[in-house]
């Protein structure tokens, strides 16, 4: 299922004209630890995995 972020979180990722302050709640994200050359087979299986 898709997460349709731009109509559920908009007030986060799309600015308004004028500045404000807001709240961001706590994500849970998934991250790939350690550093490679993006062209390797090492990151490819890693980006794999996420998607």
């Amino acid at each position: 299922m898709k997460h349709e972020w731009r109509k559920k979180e908009k007030e986060y990722y799309i600015p308004k004209q004028k500045p404000q302050l807001i709240e961001i709640p706590e994500f849970k994200f998934f991250t790939i630890k350690g550093r490679s050359n993006p062209n390797s087979e090492e990151f490819s299986e890693a980006i794999g995995v996420l998607y």
